[in-house]
């Protein structure tokens, strides 16, 4: 009797499963990411079906018209829109406060007989005074030394700029001008609170050129090419954001008023 082998029905069963988890990963990758793969690869096998862009026609799209929120105020600090500073760092500011003005009548009232505050010749808006006198050359009478001042500034903001101009013809009166430069600096110094100026006055005294700049102006001490002149100028600077803030931190007018409580708790 002829016994019959049994079918192998074993290793089809572990195919079909094989072949299903494989397609199911497969389906799997290639729907992620809405079906991003997929399309990457029809792309690259060319079978990508053609789009076409479907542009509505005029007048089929219907304008809606949202719901208005109401406005909501918000305070902002006053320093948010200001030009950022990096680190908290200060400057001595040393700028005078004084007016061309008010430097003139000083002048004027010390005894150097400035002229009156007005409009300049070359540019109206900026205004100046100014004071000359002559020392004659009995050698050559044409030719006088001369001692000029100029102030300048805005009509009524502080002033912008000191100058003088000493031409000396006569070795004889070098001393006589050098003393009345040395003066005029005295009492810039004094006025304006720049105690240092008194050295650098010593300088202009001995005619020895220099530059100096003394946190917030400069001062120029120059000798011309030609002849024995000397140019004298200090300016104030043109503030920076740094100096700006240091001058604002003690501007009062800033602060926030003290409440009643402690402002009367002193009295």
């Amino acid at each position: 009797m002829v016994k019959s082998q049994p079918k192998k029905h074993g290793g089809l069963f572990f195919w079909l499963v094989f072949i299903l988890i494989t397609a199911g990963i497969g389906a799997t990758v290639l729907l992620a990411n809405n079906h991003r793969n997929l399309d990457l690869l029809l792309v690259w096998t060319g079978l990508a079906p053609e789009r076409q862009m479907v542009i509505p026609k005029p007048g089929s799209i219907k304008s809606f018209k949202g719901k208005r929120l109401g406005s909501v105020a918000v305070m902002l600090p006053g320093g948010m829109f200001a030009e950022f500073i990096d680190t908290w760092q200060g400057t001595f500011v040393r700028y005078s406060d004084i007016s061309g003005k008010d430097l003139c009548d000083d002048f004027r009232a010390f005894g150097i007989e400035t002229t009156q505050w007005g409009p300049g010749s070359f540019a109206r808006k900026i205004f100046e005074c100014s004071y000359e006198t002559s020392l004659a050359n009995a050698a050559n009478p044409d030719s006088p030394s001369t001692f000029f001042l100029m102030i300048k500034g805005p009509e009524n903001g502080p002033f912008q700029s000191v100058r003088f101009k000493i031409a000396i013809s006569d070795a004889a009166q070098k001393q006589t001008l050098t003393r009345l430069a040395q003066i005029v600096i005295a009492r810039l110094s004094e006025t304006t609170g720049w105690r240092e100026l008194g050295d650098q006055g010593v300088q202009v005294g001995a005619l020895k050129p220099f530059d100096a700049e003394n946190f917030g102006y400069v001062v120029h001490f120059t000798r011309e090419f030609s002849g024995d002149s000397y140019n004298f100028i200090i300016r104030q600077d043109k503030r920076n954001a740094i100096e700006n803030r240091t001058r604002g931190y003690f501007d009062r007018s800033t602060f926030f008023p003290l409440p009643s409580e402690f402002r009367d708790a002193g009295r």
